[in-house]
């Protein structure tokens, strides 16, 4: 009897698990198999324009699982051309498992060799207990903590944010944005900009723009260095991204692209 009480217990909690649900996010604007790829540059007074690397931002075609749950796996991916390695050495990817339903993060992986320093990293976020482990595996560590409902991950962020519907904002409108990186939970206050045509060697694009807010520090002089523009059919992919760093300025353009949900409507030449 006892026996049967402890398994009859069980399934029940089984149940019950596998039968949680979670907020729905209505994706429009990206699906399985679209890959994106940008021209990175640096500039400054020293050194003038550098082409400096290529960055690549796609999705696997196929569905995967994650805790039982249909993810996309996105991943994003990026090295510096050689003969760059001596000034500034990156070889970085990151890799995502974003909820179907829901879009959030169920895992995140990270592997970053730049300079000297190395990452290998892996988060799992539980989207129903709202429990987060951190791994570090180059130095050892193991953590658990706690983050809040539909926290996003610094790649996750990418898509859910391609799926707002900027054409309701108005300039100088923010939100506000909770993202997990390492062992740590950080907010950023994003403010939309507007709309504006962007000339880049691809074309000419109309697009929506966006501030978010960084951490002043090493890297960045001012609170809003980022201005980050997306198409303005659809898919709202990132265009063009513009950061002014202390050393100069980093700026992202879209080379080329395939397997988009929608049509590029927004590029105008």
């Amino acid at each position: 009897m006892k026996k049967i009480f402890l398994s009859i217990l069980f399934l029940t909690i089984v149940f019950n698990l596998n039968s949680q649900e979670l907020k729905q996010f209505n994706n429009k604007a990206f699906a399985q198999g679209e890959k994106i790829t940008y021209v990175v540059y640096f500039e400054s007074f020293i050194t003038g324009k550098i082409f400096a690397a290529y960055a690549t931002l796609m999705i696997s075609p196929k569905i995967e699982y994650i805790n039982n749950r249909p993810c996309y796996h996105a991943i994003l991916s990026g090295k510096t051309f050689q003969k760059w390695e001596w000034a500034i050495y990156v070889d970085d990817r990151f890799d995502t498992y974003i909820d179907t339903i829901a879009l959030v993060p169920w895992m995140f992986l990270r592997s970053a060799k730049e300079g000297k320093y190395r990452a290998e990293q892996q988060l799992n976020i539980n989207q129903f207990t709202n429990q987060a482990q951190f791994i570090d595996k180059i130095k050892n560590t193991n953590s658990v903590f706690t983050v809040d409902p539909y926290i996003q991950d610094m790649i996750s962020v990418i898509y859910w944010g391609r799926n707002l519907d900027f054409s309701t904002m108005k300039p100088n409108n923010n939100f506000k944005v909770r993202y997990v990186f390492e062992d740590s939970i950080y907010t950023s206050n994003v403010i939309f900009g507007g709309r504006e045509k962007i000339k880049i060697q691809n074309g000419t694009f109309d697009c929506y723009y966006i501030m978010p807010e960084v951490q002043v520090g090493n890297v960045f002089k001012n609170p809003y260095p980022i201005k980050a523009y997306f198409s303005t059919d659809l898919n709202q992919i990132p265009i063009y991204i513009t950061a002014k760093i202390r050393l100069g300025n980093v700026r992202v353009e879209l080379y080329e692209y395939e397997n988009l949900r929608n049509p590029l409507t927004s590029k105008i030449k």
